[in-house]
């Protein structure tokens, strides 16, 4: 077994031990490195390349639910033109049902989600519309 230094694990694929600090990544570190991983991706295709064709939520909005139990999970969200409030129309709609997000990666769309009473939760990493914030 080769012992080596480098930050990527504690124990690499190969068997090797790191010396890295193992601490694991705070909630913030993990949003960033998630956001930046999907700007990346984004940035290097078309977004209906990656994602296919999504349905039409609402007018220039398209989107993928599951609706399980009366709760509705918003998977992916999405509108081609920025800036226009399409999307937070859209959830503004949606206040009256339980909707929880996983694993945003939008620091924009994060706070359209706050703004819209949802709260983070990093036990699972989603957000979920609580009508109990003021």
């Amino acid at each position: 077994m080769t012992i080596e230094s480098s930050p990527e694990s504690a124990v690499s694929p190969a068997g090797s031990i790191s010396l890295a600090d193992p601490t694991p990544e705070t909630p913030a570190q993990a949003f960033d490195r998630r956001a930046a991983e999907a700007r990346a991706m984004v940035e290097s295709s078309d977004f209906r390349d990656l994602f296919g064709d999504l349905p039409e939520v609402a007018p220039g909005v398209f989107a993928d639910l599951v609706d399980r139990g009366g709760v509705l999970f918003i998977n992916i969200v999405w509108s081609p033109v920025e800036g226009q409030g399409k999307v937070g129309r859209w959830l503004d709609s949606l206040a009256h049902r339980r909707v929880i997000v996983p694993a945003v990666i939008s620091a924009r769309f994060a706070g359209m989600l706050a703004r819209r009473r949802f709260c983070y939760e990093p036990a699972s990493d989603s957000w979920r519309y609580n009508p109990e914030i003021v």
